[in-house]
């Protein structure tokens, strides 16, 4: 047991389970401050929006069931989007009311919210000695209150949280040596496209296995719903898989990815400056991913790949920059045991953590209707205010490439309580 005299540093500041409940208690406040916020703000919501997502979702399913194409409209105007391997996997869907359907979602999200951010804590520069289970559930549940794209993640239904858990699984599976690394990949990659991003990932930091596993398990995907959804397959992968027009208009504010940015202030810009800018800034994400995850930083990484994935998709609504909220996780859990620990870098974090919160968060317009920092241009389509998440996805990118050329902290740097 270590003597106190071997803690003059610790005991000067207070000692370590103070120090926990002290965080334990700040992060419980965090979390009842951002849900009156967010519940404040849901009572002037237009509720025709509420869980719209996930009754598409299970309109594919109906739409199956019932004999109708699948990439017809299926809940009204909204069409499904996604590849025929995501119907099937929503089958159960079809099994739920609306009101079990709703608990069932918000529950599955919540629960994946609060593991990936005790992940984080564990990655964070050895966060676990002071940020506790109970802390982090705390921490991740306020955030999705308060931040856009986890908020409206959570009021729309949509499946982002479940794809973040299965990629960032992964790829702590795959630093570890896992061998059935790749498999989460190939999976969300199969209800979602984007996820293929981090197989690139893989083969570029040289995990042979795991890109295998992931490229596999996609294409098993891919047969599946040929197999079961013949006529469907062919629709989506032939015609539906390029009409972006299905979700919704490029030029609208809410579409913040690269794409949607040419489209409001540039608008007939040749379609290579779009691919030239997306290529550019996933190769720049691949490279710096790439030395995050040969140092075992795998949940940076993949904030990093899927920020860039949001950046060059044909159309990102706001809740798929779900990415840029693990670098406000990230840099709060690294800040808060940093002060513990007397690191002088931690004011750093926190101010990183503080903007990707301001860059994030939801606001009230003025007349009860909450938005994010892009709406704040309000109808201007060609208002800078609309670029404000691909912005801020360079923003964090160069931010990110500088600390890397000059140097990182050490890996896991342990808290003085924890010294033997």
């Amino acid at each position: 047991m270590t003597p106190p005299s071997a803690l003059p540093h610790l005991q000067r500041r207070g000692d370590l389970p103070t120090m926990r409940r002290r965080v334990e208690l700040l992060a419980f406040l965090f979390a009842v401050v951002s849900f009156a916020f967010w519940f404040g703000l849901v009572l002037n919501e237009p509720h025709n929006a509420f869980r719209i997502d996930v009754f598409v979702y299970r309109g594919g399913v109906e739409a199956i069931q019932a004999g109708r194409p699948l990439y017809d409209p299926v809940y009204g105007p909204p069409y499904f989007v996604y590849p025929p391997f995501a119907a099937l996997l929503f089958w159960p869907m079809a099994w739920l009311n609306d009101t079990l359907l709703s608990a069932a979602m918000i529950t599955v999200n919540l629960m994946l919210v609060i593991w990936t951010v005790g992940v984080i804590a564990r990655e964070a520069r050895g966060a676990g000695s002071i940020i506790t289970r109970g802390a982090a559930a705390c921490l991740g549940i306020g955030f999705t209150f308060l931040l856009v794209p986890l908020a409206d993640t959570l009021w729309l239904g949509q499946i982002n949280i479940v794809l973040m858990a299965l990629v960032v699984a992964d790829l702590v599976a795959a630093s570890r040596g896992r061998r059935w690394a790749g498999l989460g990949i190939g999976i969300a990659a199969g209800i979602k496209l984007t996820p293929l991003l981090f197989v690139v990932l893989l083969l570029w930091n040289r995990r042979w296995r795991a890109a295998a596993v992931a490229s596999g398990t996609f294409a098993l995907t891919v047969l599946l719903g040929f197999l079961v959804l013949p006529r469907d397959a062919v629709d989506f992968w032939t015609v539906a898989l390029r009409d972006t027009r299905r979700i919704a208009p490029s030029e609208w504010i809410v579409n913040q990815s690269f794409d949607g940015v040419i489209a409001r202030l540039w608008p007939g810009a040749p379609a290579g400056v779009w691919l030239v800018g997306a290529v550019v800034v996933c190769a720049w994400a691949i490279m710096l991913a790439g030395r995050l995850l040969s140092r075992r930083l795998p949940v940076l990484a993949a904030a990093v790949v899927g920020t860039a994935s949001a950046f060059a998709a044909p159309f990102s609504w706001e809740h798929h920059w779900i990415w840029l909220v693990i670098m406000c996780w990230w840099p709060l859990c690294a800040a808060m045991v940093g002060f513990a620990n007397r690191d002088r870098r931690w004011p750093w974090w926190a101010l990183g953590a503080l903007g990707m919160i301001l860059l994030t968060a939801r606001y009230d317009n003025g007349h009860g209707l909450a938005i994010g920092v892009f709406a704040f241009g309000g109808a201007d389509n060609a208002s800078w205010w609309t670029m404000a998440y691909p912005a801020g996805a360079l923003a964090v990118l160069i931010s990110m490439t500088v600390a890397e050329i000059l140097g990182h902290p050490p890996r896991t740097p342990r808290l003085v309580a924890e010294e033997r």
